[in-house]
């Protein structure tokens, strides 16, 4: 006697019961993520004194998403679950190693693990990459990347203030823990889900993201002018301790800026889910690029005003809420499931490889020179890239392309 057929009904519960869990897995893996860079990066500076190593401990944890490209068509053929689920699991064990570094001394064992999870990231984004595709229908792709967003901004406000409490109360040996033990959460949470993915039909070569990215005309314009402004504004990670200097507030008053972004972060994420099916992805990042600009310049006017600092960051969060979900967005849309996790990977290296650079460069700058100068910089650079998406949408509408990958064609909204 035969199974009974599954209902569409049926269907939908358990769809949306695996979604369910997939964000809730995400959510303590993200916890787990935001409790660590923020630790390390004031551990460091109360270890060394110096703004700038805590800049380079930020390029430290970037860098891999360059060299992650190594995987090759490996990030798109492994099971999306395995790969979230195995990268989840070894971070937490590799973090633990955290608990060996005692003093200025040993801050390459920081370096090192910052390097190893962040690769582990690379693994771990590619397969979310491929889960969203799998998980999401066109309804609810827009509220699971918001959803995923309002996480980020949830976390930036209660990463802060649980932090600034461990840190007091247990050390960062405590605070190792706990990063650890979310991350462990994150994994076990991602168990009952259900991603079954099609890994027949995956083209080989570690170029397919790229290829796939340049024969996109939207797709391409929203990456390369992401990586446009990273090549600038990367430097702000590397002179946040500089700006705090010039406020005269502690380090750990790098939690309140944080959590301030947050603030922001959330309030983008509650309206973006709308805005990405009104408009298209490239015109909202290139709107939000220019107010972003405005932002960084009003913060060097500001100073050393806290209130008025604080203000522009929390605007500035929700910018970069619809930039982050719109490019998501993008990325989800616009790309094939065969594909998703190189396209992932390579838009990562995009974005990383010039923010690598800029951030060490702003850790170099902020020992010699003012703060602002970065700042007005990555203004300059939000401008640019707003004139690089509208010129380069017009190119598109003048040269629409098909899309060949690797001998298929792929239809993709132009």
């Amino acid at each position: 006697m035969g199974r009974r057929p599954i209902s569409r009904m049926e269907l939908l519960t358990i769809m949306n019961r695996d979604v369910s869990l997939f964000l809730l897995s995400r959510l303590f893996s993200m916890a787990g993520d935001s409790a660590l860079t923020l630790a390390v990066g004031m551990w460091v500076r109360s270890l060394t004194g110096s703004s700038s190593m805590a800049g380079l401990a930020m390029a430290a944890a970037v860098a891999p998403q360059i060299v992650g490209l190594v995987f090759g068509s490996r990030l798109d053929l492994i099971p999306r679950k395995t790969g979230v689920l195995v990268s989840d699991l070894v971070s937490a064990i590799v973090l633990l190693a955290l608990l060996l570094v005692h003093g200025p001394e040993d801050l390459w064992i920081v370096f090192l693990v910052l390097f190893v999870v962040g690769l582990l990231g690379v693994i771990s984004g590619a397969s979310t990459s491929g889960a969203i595709k799998v998980l999401c229908d066109d309804r609810s792709l827009p509220k699971v990347l918001s959803t995923l967003n309002g996480f980020s901004g949830l976390l930036s406000i209660v990463a802060p203030l649980a932090g600034a409490f461990l840190l007091v109360k247990v050390g960062i040996q405590g605070f190792t823990a706990v990063s650890s033990g979310l991350l462990l959460v994150g994994a076990l949470a991602m168990l009952p889900t259900h991603v079954v993915s099609d890994l027949t039909s995956v083209p080989p070569g570690m170029g397919a993201g790229f290829r796939h990215i340049l024969r996109t005309p939207e797709l391409r314009s929203i990456v390369l002018g992401l990586g446009l402004v990273q090549m600038v504004a990367g430097s702000i990670d590397g002179a946040m301790y500089a700006l705090i200097d010039s406020l005269n507030r502690p380090s750990s008053f790098a939690g309140t800026l944080v959590a301030f972004q947050g603030v922001g972060m959330i309030v983008g994420a509650a309206v973006t889910a709308k805005l990405v099916q009104w408009f298209r992805p490239s015109s909202l990042i290139a709107t939000c690029f220019v107010l972003v600009a405005g932002c960084l310049v009003g913060i060097c006017l500001a100073t050393p005003s806290v209130p008025w600092v604080l203000s522009f960051i929390v605007i500035a969060g929700l910018l970069a809420s619809i930039i982050f979900t719109s490019a998501g967005y993008a990325v989800q849309t616009m790309t094939p499931e065969a594909v998703i996790g190189r396209v992932r990977a390579a838009s990562n290296a995009i974005q990383s490889a010039p923010a690598v650079v800029s951030i060490v460069i702003g850790a170099l700058v902020v020992a010699v020179a003012s703060f602002k100068i970065l700042y007005v910089a990555s203004a300059v650079a939000c401008a640019a890239t707003t004139l690089f998406l509208v010129l380069d949408r017009i190119h598109a509408h003048r040269t629409s392309d098909p899309i060949a990958l690797d001998g298929e064609d792929v239809t993709v909204p132009t």
